[in-house]
């Protein structure tokens, strides 16, 4: 998954040439569908092998995206294998030589190291097998890609920052390079930060482990040390792993003056900003589950040899404080918060009568 900021303008000019698509641009595609009628398509009369590589799965939200596609792999009858790497992009690279050399018939990449993943996947373009890789941009045109459109997610969350802040305000900024959403982010990041002149960063870390939300803790800590009450306005946190560490560093500072901007949500996430006396006010995201399931139902129309667009980005939501009732009130889940804010929930994307009698038959 490692990668620098010029791979991420390769993925943009990827996205302006083949037509960026976004949670409603899809209609085209399920159109087709609706006139190739609800025949089960050949490569799904036996039962595909699709394995899953992640490059983690301890995050809430990789565990999230996880269950949503085992839930979505088991609708559509694939005998699914999730191997998981633990953080080391070469036994994930080992990982995807390994599943090419099975024969499977489908291929999920979650994270990783393009470069690392380049060769094992122009061996699995060769033997016919596709792709479909999350937050790893493979430059490889056979291999279709998808995001959270981060670009999008950072837009969304700076802009609220900046306007709760008046435009003035100084920030902590926790990011950490080498991830394509991460990348992206920054991208948005430093063009934003120079048309705000009066946002200044006055420190900046951040640290990927198998247990980023401690490690963050103990790095905030050590920064709200040096910079005193009064000299820290906000913090804005790329990764939920990263605000869950900063929220917890900053109440037990007793430091209140101080807000958390986050992104991706998850059920310990909205319990933390529906709280009142929580720093953290406002995260951006996709519901982690759903990015799951399309992505299997995109491999899946791969496997028909259904078109698809070489690029897909789900459209992410901002979840703010007020949105959600009092925290001492209704507690807030994953499950229960499209009723605060509709616009997060799942997708509809990919779903062609076929794959909806998939879905029918694999109930039984």
């Amino acid at each position: 998954m490692r990668k620098n900021v010029a791979l991420g303008a390769v993925a943009c000019a990827l996205v302006l040439a083949a037509g960026f698509v976004g949670l409603k641009a899809s209609t085209s595609v399920q159109a087709s569908g609706a006139r190739a009628g609800s025949d089960v398509p050949e490569a799904f009369r036996k039962r595909p092998r699709v394995v899953a590589i992640v490059e983690f799965s301890s995050s809430a939200h990789a565990s999230q995206y996880l269950e949503g596609v085992k839930s979505e792999a088991a609708s559509l009858g694939l005998a699914l294998e999730v191997m998981d790497a633990r953080n080391d992009r070469k036994a994930m690279s080992d990982m995807l030589d390994n599943a090419v050399l099975q024969k499977v018939d489908g291929i999920l990449i979650s994270h990783g190291d393009p470069e690392l993943l380049r060769k094992g996947a122009e061996r699995a373009v060769a033997r016919g097998i596709p792709i479909v890789s999350f937050d790893n941009e493979l430059p490889l045109p056979e291999v279709t890609m998808m995001d959270q459109n981060d670009h999008k997610i950072a837009e969304i969350g700076l802009t609220r920052l900046l306007k709760d802040t008046g435009g003035k305000a100084n920030i902590v900024h926790i990011w950490v390079p080498g991830f394509a959403p991460m990348e992206k982010r920054m991208q948005t990041y430093t063009r934003m930060m120079t048309e705000a002149p009066g946002i200044h960063e006055v420190e900046r870390f951040g640290k990927a482990t198998n247990n980023s939300a401690l490690q963050t803790e103990v790095q905030m800590t050590e920064v709200l040390k040096k910079h005193p009450k009064g000299t820290i306005d906000a913090v804005w946190a790329t990764w939920d792993e990263f605000a869950r560490g900063a929220t917890a560093a900053i109440r037990k500072a007793g430091r209140s003056e101080i807000k958390v901007y986050g992104i991706d949500v998850a059920n310990e996430d909205l319990e933390m900003i529906q709280d009142p006396e929580s720093p953290w006010v406002a995260t951006v995201g996709c519901p982690a589950a759903a990015v799951g399931r399309v992505q299997v139902r995109i491999l899946g129309y791969r496997i028909a040899g259904r078109p698809v667009p070489h690029y897909y980005s789900l459209e992410p939501v901002m979840v703010a404080r007020e949105m959600l009732p009092p925290g001492r009130g209704e507690k807030v889940t994953l499950e229960s918060l499209h009723r605060f804010v509709p616009a997060f929930g799942d997708t509809t994307d990919f779903t062609e009568p076929w794959i909806m009698a998939l879905k029918e038959k694999n109930k039984k």
